[in-house]
């Protein structure tokens, strides 16, 4: 009869394996290069602020929203100054509503982007 040998079992539960390394340094220089050398682009540099082509681009005029804002500071600060008077009569409350109103048409003007078509998803 012969006496089979078994192999000794190993105590170590987790054996070294040359794969799993090699794959970890080919992600980590991957990695590595690819967060040193494709940084994100500067705001300057992208064209944000331009016109868009499609249904949902920026449709507001840029020269139409500056305008705006020249009108919204000036309606503004008359608003302001008239609110800060301690003593006020009935004409300087009808003018205080006025441009209240006039102050919130401004920022209106100003704060529009465009009209937005189909929002909602279409299809599957």
């Amino acid at each position: 009869m012969q006496s089979a040998t078994i192999p000794p079992i190993s105590k170590n539960r987790y054996h070294f394996n040359p794969i799993i390394v090699v794959l970890a340094l080919i992600f980590g220089s991957v990695g590595y290069f690819t967060y040193h050398f494709f940084q994100p682009l500067p705001q300057n540099l992208l064209k944000s602020e331009e016109k868009t082509t499609g249904k949902n681009g920026k449709h507001a005029n840029p020269d139409a929203k500056n305008k705006a804002e020249e009108a919204y500071q000036k309606v503004k600060e008359a608003f302001e100054t008239l609110n800060k008077k301690p003593k006020k009569t009935k004409a300087d409350n009808k003018l205080l509503e006025k441009l209240k109103k006039q102050v919130e048409h401004w920022r209106k003007k100003k704060d529009w982007n465009g009209e937005n078509h189909s929002q909602k998803s279409k299809g599957n």
